[in-house]
């Protein structure tokens, strides 16, 4: 299936596969195919089937779909079904990095003792490999299993210790385990050599909380191994960990319930910065009082970009060794979206602020120049496309009940597609793996330079 785009398309220039956009509805999965355009439209795939969740592949050649059957894995070059794994009450479920594992999480029953809720399977055949008990469900900790980048193990984070299994042999049980006491929270580095992994402890009884990086190899020696590089704070209740690709270092977004200061309703957060090999730990120094609002690695794990402060918020690009590089000025922004190959990004105020969006091309030298703006309210989800050329907007349900819609944005701002919808509940693209399209530059515009309004 190759790109049915006209020669020339801005979207790409190259054989390239088409773009694809699903759309998850009350009635079903629906298929958007090509290169956004007013005569676009979407196409039910399994009409009256009501999809409660779906997830995708890294590389986007699978998704699962989640009904009131079980779930169902497709491929995604044609949309049709691989495997179907019949189970009830599946809350959620996650592929592992490479695709080849899907771990699915049933709701417990009122009156389970124990019973084995956590399940992996053979994401190709659907036979089980594993399967564990787990209590609780939350989004903010799903997946609650982890992997090397390379799939061969698998960090599961259970009462005062992590446990490590082999992929290549799940009947051979917990391979190695790290002893930490009050652990809380878990996150496997997505690349390496020697697998990196990050561990949260909390607050207790006035000792600061710290954050603990280790490699898979120190466990052969030992399960309580000496860090290669730790962090330690107060004011933090929680965290959330930002691998950058390369898995070389990670950003810390901490968080506590209420802020002491009494400048914000919604707590206090703070953003920390650690090496994997322990070379640099610290603050990430931001220039504005306030709350962090989001912060997002270039894919390409060399920058990173934070938005932050009171409003207006302020946004900065940070080096991979923390330091300041550039500042994107201010503005009414509270999300962050880069495109797959690092080269564009947008930032965007959504929620209670009213739907700003600026796009900024990321030069070789480092400087950041503004290409577009637009101006979409009731926004909640805004998403590169794999070519790295088109935005998708979103307005779904529940978030907002009325005036659901989906639109696709050029990197100048210009809406190319609007499709309205009765009830949405998702819209995203399907992922591509990385050099499927080409990264090239903004194309020249009409009467030359490439920037302002007016592009294609």
């Amino acid at each position: 299936l190759f790109c049915n785009h006209t020669t020339g398309s801005e979207c790409c220039s190259t054989m390239a596969p088409p773009l694809k956009i699903y759309a998850r509805g009350p009635n079903g999965l629906a298929v958007m195919e090509g290169d956004p355009a007013p005569g676009l439209d979407l196409t039910m795939l399994n009409a009256g089937a009501a999809v409660g969740a779906m997830y995708f592949t890294e590389a986007g050649d699978a998704y699962a779909a989640i009904d009131e059957q079980g779930v169902t894995v497709y491929d995604s070059s044609n949309d049709k079904p691989t495997c179907t794994i019949p189970l009830p009450r599946v809350t959620a479920a996650a592929f592992s990095p490479k695709g080849s594992f899907l771990v699915i999480f049933q709701r417990p029953t009122a009156d389970a003792k124990g019973e084995k809720n956590l399940t992996i399977f053979d994401s190709k055949s659907g036979a089980v490999v594993l399967q564990l008990f787990q209590k609780t469900f939350t989004k903010d900790t799903w997946p609650s299993l982890q992997w090397s980048g390379d799939e061969a193990s698998m960090a599961r984070l259970v009462s005062n210790e992590v446990h490590f299994y082999s992929s290549a042999d799940f009947a051979a049980g917990i391979v190695a385990r790290l002893r930490c006491t009050g652990v809380k929270g878990l996150s496997m580095a997505p690349a390496g050599d020697d697998p990196k992994f990050a561990v949260f402890v909390p607050e207790l009884k006035g000792a600061p909380g710290s954050v603990r990086i280790h490699s898979l190899s120190q466990l052969k020696e030992s399960n309580e191994p000496q860090a290669l590089a730790r962090r330690s704070f107060f004011k933090c209740t929680d965290v959330s960990f930002k691998w950058n690709s390369p898995g070389t270092a990670v950003l810390v977004f901490a968080s506590s319930d209420v802020d002491k200061s009494n400048q914000s309703y919604y707590g206090e957060t703070n953003l920390h910065f650690l090496k994997a090999d322990g070379s640099h730990e610290g603050n990430v120094p931001l220039s504005k009082e306030g709350p962090i609002h989001d912060v997002q690695w270039a894919p390409n794990g060399e920058v990173f970009v934070a938005v932050y402060g009171f409003m207006p918020a302020k946004g900065t690009v940070f080096s991979d060794k923390c330091r300041p590089i550039y500042e994107l000025g201010s503005g009414p922004w509270n999300t962050i979206s880069w495109s797959p190959m690092s080269r564009f990004f947008s930032i965007g105020g959504f929620g209670n602020l009213p739907g700003d969006i600026e796009f900024f091309d990321r030069k070789a030298d480092g400087k950041c120049k503004p290409m577009g703006k637009a101006k979409h309210h009731c926004v909640v989800s805004m998403e590169w496309s794999p070519c790295g050329r088109r935005v998708l907007l979103a307005t779904t349900a529940p978030r907002l009940r009325v005036d659901n819609n989906l639109k696709v944005l050029n990197y100048h701002g210009e809406t190319l597609l609007e499709r309205p919808c009765e009830v949405l509940f998702e819209a995203v693209w399907k992922p591509t793996a990385a050099g499927v399209y080409e990264d090239r530059p903004q194309t020249p515009q009409q009467g030359g330079g490439a920037g302002g309004g007016g592009g294609q």
